[in-house]
């Protein structure tokens, strides 16, 4: 596992996020698939629900950046789902590692 940091992503609510390890090598209880199956999806925040949708992280020029960070990131631009939800996608993609482009 890197320690190295990527600049923090700290929208409202969410733990500030200094170390990046790929969440595959995350502990399996904080894994949100694994969360989802064995405690519900009420467990998730919002930045795993997203994070579920994209399946897979991404890199950008100052290194990988894992599903989970890039819903974070995009819930600090557009603060809720509902809000997320009513954005184009090409305004979207003016946040760091999303290209619009996800599965």
């Amino acid at each position: 596992m890197s320690n190295e940091a990527l600049p923090s992503i700290t929208p409202a609510g969410e733990p500030e996020i200094r170390y990046h390890a790929p969440i595959h090598q995350w502990d399996e209880a904080d894994r949100p698939r694994e969360k989802l199956i064995t405690r519900g999806p009420a467990a998730l925040t919002d930045a795993e629900l997203i994070a579920l949708i994209f399946g897979t992280g991404t890199r950008t020029k100052d290194g990988p950046v894992s599903a989970v960070q890039l819903g974070r990131a995009l819930l600090q631009a557009y603060p809720s789902l509902h809000n997320l939800s009513k954005r184009e996608m090409k305004e979207m993609t003016r946040v760091r590692g999303w290209d619009g482009r996800r599965r």
